[in-house]
């Protein structure tokens, strides 16, 4: 397979992945069953109590948000490995197999803060956990950082690219317009 090949059908992969996870994401907003009010102050407590107060109160929805982020893990997890793929591919480098999994890294920390969540809401007054809760919790979204400026700079490739074949099929569409005009 050709360079361009692996670069489309990585570039294909991501696009698809790209919607499905904006559509992966909308329950969390849209579902009554599984929204949880506040989530991102529940995430970032400062402390035990501060999480205990929010928590408490939305556990059941709270615990169906946990069992669907599951599923938005495993989504996102994908598009942020054809992300790295368009990435790489894009910019012709090559890197070792082991920084390649560095995608896995934010579900797997995303997957650890679920655990820690669901045990704390089962023991309110482990602080330890929390301690371990509250660090997983920002080292998850320092590393989804990255791959945020990532996926905006190929969508802003991607959509340069869409205006250009636009303008350029506008010209073709004006020069053959003129030249029917001329014969």
């Amino acid at each position: 397979m050709s360079y361009k090949d692996k670069l489309n059908n990585a570039s294909n992969k991501w696009a698809i992945l790209f919607i499905g996870t904006i559509v992966a994401f909308l329950p969390f907003y849209h579902s009554d069953v599984i929204k949880v009010p506040k989530l991102g102050k529940l995430q970032f407590s400062r402390k035990l109590e501060e999480f205990n107060a929010l928590a408490l109160k939305l556990s059941d929805a709270i615990y169906n948000n946990l069992l669907y982020d599951v599923v938005f893990i495993a989504v996102y997890t994908l598009f942020f490995y054809f992300a790295f793929k368009v990435f790489e591919l894009s910019s012709k480098a090559s890197f070792t197999k082991r920084f390649k999994m560095v995608f896995v890294i934010p579900g797997i920390l995303d997957l650890l803060e679920n655990l820690l969540t669901c045990h704390l809401l089962s023991n309110p007054d482990k602080t330890l956990v929390f301690d371990i809760f509250f660090w997983v919790v920002r080292a998850k979204f320092t590393v989804i950082i990255p791959f945020v400026i990532i996926n905006f700079t190929i969508v802003i490739y991607y959509l340069i690219k869409l205006y250009d074949a636009y303008v350029i099929r506008k010209k073709e569409r004006q020069e053959h317009k003129t030249a029917i005009r001329s014969e």
